[in-house]
């Protein structure tokens, strides 16, 4: 080889070094400009709320296309999160005063990433539905339909039989109280001596005060002394109840802050909601100073109407009409012309639970009044503070990323964002009572399926449950990442790309010095 075939060989491993320099630089910039990694942290103060039994909020926040999405407390500790893929939403729930959220987004160019608002229902569930159990007698059978879906209901307690036992058949002991509050059912306020639905002026505060005080006395011993008695339920529905209960709640020493009582429902709950019409149904604000409704429409023998209300309730709630349905039933018992209740419940339960609970399109939020009512509250009272925020490592200012009204924060298609899904606006499910079981078989035999589109992603129902879905959804990112793209190129197949650039460059590298030393060797 003379000098100039030398030298032209070491122009061409040059230009393959300098290729290759480029080249990976190019990759490595197209990939850091894939996507964009914010982490955000808020502080929540929920100082103007009162004292509830519940402390949980959730907090929605606008995150476009995303990976690898982080949620925890500023301690490090995970929280309870879903992410919706169609709205390039996560909600994240928490009963804790901090959140961390990192995130990789690919449209980070949208002025509304990092755009926050309370949801209006805890989980961002579209509805929510609240069952009572009045009185202390009867309830084991009814009870159990609760518990076999790990579902919970409010128990609504006089006092009187609590510290008289005595010669009462099926009375819940105070043993048994404090079990179920223990596995996070809730109590309430039946009034101390539930007496024949007769006025007694004079008496409500008293009547009401000393049932408190009973409610007070079991709760204190149980596992959850910390536990607050916030709703009461006037017996036979009494108007006359209402301004006690009013009166009571500007006491501090009373913990007392609705009454459970009339015939306002179903509710709207959204913030700044009105009375309206909807398919010529009333539908109520929610007031707390007035009194809520609860349907006693089961105890009647109606089970096919209940489930018709359902239906309708499913059918009307959207992104700005969030619905609370509050439902009330007695014992199983001969006297209050009751017989069957039982059955009913049971299969109003498995009915909701198949067709829009857990086995169903999982729109609904099941929990106890007081839990609806904790929530509602500090929706409205609590502040969410930005405390940092930053992009790629840089620090962003936080007045930058701001809060929004409550039902906005899905509404993105015009930002940018990934469509807002839309409702099917489906007709009613087929009641066909025959085909709803008592007892929950394996989902092969179900007879009813349900026709609205299935949420894409579940409701947790508990902590533990809600942290695999995390890990779970962690890993498929972690495997998947596909999430970011550059001009409708994914991530993955930048990553291929310049592997095989890489390969190949050091493929010819390797072929040229094999080349030149077997001509220096010939030599």
């Amino acid at each position: 080889m003379n000098a100039h075939h030398l030298n032209l060989m070491r122009v061409t491993i040059a230009f393959v070094f300098i290729f290759f320099i480029a080249m990976v630089s190019s990759s490595t910039n197209l990939l850091e400009a894939a996507e964009d990694e914010y982490v955000i942290r808020w502080q929540i103060d929920r100082s103007a709320a009162p004292n509830l039994p519940f402390n949980d909020v959730t907090l929605n926040v606008a995150v476009g296309e995303a990976s690898g999405i982080r949620v925890t407390d500023l301690d490090g500790g995970d929280l309870i999160y879903t992410y919706d893929e169609t709205k390039g939403v996560v909600s994240i729930t928490t009963d804790g005063d901090s959140i961390e959220l990192s995130f990789f987004t690919q449209t980070a160019g949208n002025p509304l990433i990092g755009s926050f608002a309370p949801a209006t229902l805890k989980f961002n569930q579209q509805w929510a539905w609240s069952h009572g159990f009045d009185d202390n007698f009867n309830l084991e059978g009814s009870i159990s339909q609760f518990e076999e879906r790990d579902w919970r209901a409010t128990l609504f307690l006089i006092g009187e039989p609590i510290i008289r036992p005595e010669g009462r058949a099926n009375l819940l002991t105070t043993r048994r109280i404090q079990d179920l509050i223990t596995e996070g059912w809730s109590i309430g306020n039946h009034s101390y001596d539930y007496y024949d639905c007769e006025p007694r002026p004079g008496e409500y505060i008293e009547n009401i005060v000393e049932g408190q005080e009973i409610l007070n006395a079991v709760i204190e011993p149980s596992s959850r002394p910390e536990y607050t008695v916030i709703s009461f339920a006037a017996p036979c529905f009494l108007d006359q109840f209402h301004p006690a209960v009013m009166e009571l709640r500007d006491d501090p020493a009373i913990s007392l802050r609705i009454n459970e009582s009339g015939g306002r429902y179903p509710l709207l709950i959204d913030q700044n909601a009105v009375d309206q019409f909807v398919e010529n149904i009333q539908v109520f604000a929610y007031n707390p100073d007035l009194p809520v409704g609860r349907d006693a429409t089961i105890d009647g023998d109606n089970l096919e109407e209940v489930i018709r209300r359902i239906d309708w309730i499913a059918r009307n709630t959207d992104e700005t009409k969030h619905i609370w349905y509050n439902t009330i039933s007695h014992g199983e018992l001969e006297e209050l012309e009751n017989e069957g209740i039982e059955g009913r419940i049971g299969s109003l339960v498995e009915y909701v639970y198949r067709n829009y609970g857990p086995l169903g399109t999982d729109e609904v939020w099941v929990a106890p009044s007081d839990q609806v009512i904790s929530y509602i509250t500090l929706r409205d009272a609590a502040r969410f503070r930005i405390i940092s925020a930053s992009r790629n490592s840089e620090n962003i200012d936080p007045s930058l990323i701001r809060e929004v009204a409550q039902n906005n924060v899905g509404e993105l298609e015009s930002s940018g964002f990934l469509p807002t899904r839309v409702r099917p606006q489906d007709t009613p499910i087929p009641i066909v009572i025959e085909a709803i079981a008592a007892d929950t078989p394996e989902p092969e035999a179900v007879a009813i399926e349900p026709t609205n589109t299935p949420r894409p992603f579940p409701t947790p129902v508990s902590t533990e449950i809600a942290e695999v879905e995390i890990e779970e959804s962690v890993t498929e990112v972690a495997s998947d990442e596909t999430a970011s793209d550059t001009g409708g190129i994914p991530t993955f197949v930048i990553a291929l790309v310049l592997s095989l650039i890489c390969l190949a460059s050091l493929l010819i590298i390797a072929a040229l010095f094999f080349f030149f030393r077997r001509y220096r060797a010939a030599q």
